[in-house]
């Protein structure tokens, strides 16, 4: 498990997906956007796809301001 200093492990269940009996990891997508260079949702959206990963989870990103600029597959 990556290093969370801030965290309180006795709080936190690492295991939480194995004891749903998946078949497949849950799957979550987080939205965040900004502009900026050094923005706070992409960090705070970074950190919950760092929590959500230990705990199992497959995680995408989606930042539709840097999708603009990007052209989609015809």
């Amino acid at each position: 498990m990556e290093k969370f200093p801030a965290l309180n492990t006795e709080c936190f269940d690492q295991h939480i997906a194995e004891r749903l009996h998946l078949q497949e990891p849950p799957r979550i997508l987080i939205l965040y956007g900004s502009v900026r260079e050094r923005s706070y949702s992409r960090f705070v959206a970074e950190e919950a796809g760092r929590l959500l990963t230990a705990m199992g989870a497959e995680v995408k990103f989606f930042n539709p301001f840097w999708t603009a600029f990007c052209p989609f597959p015809a």
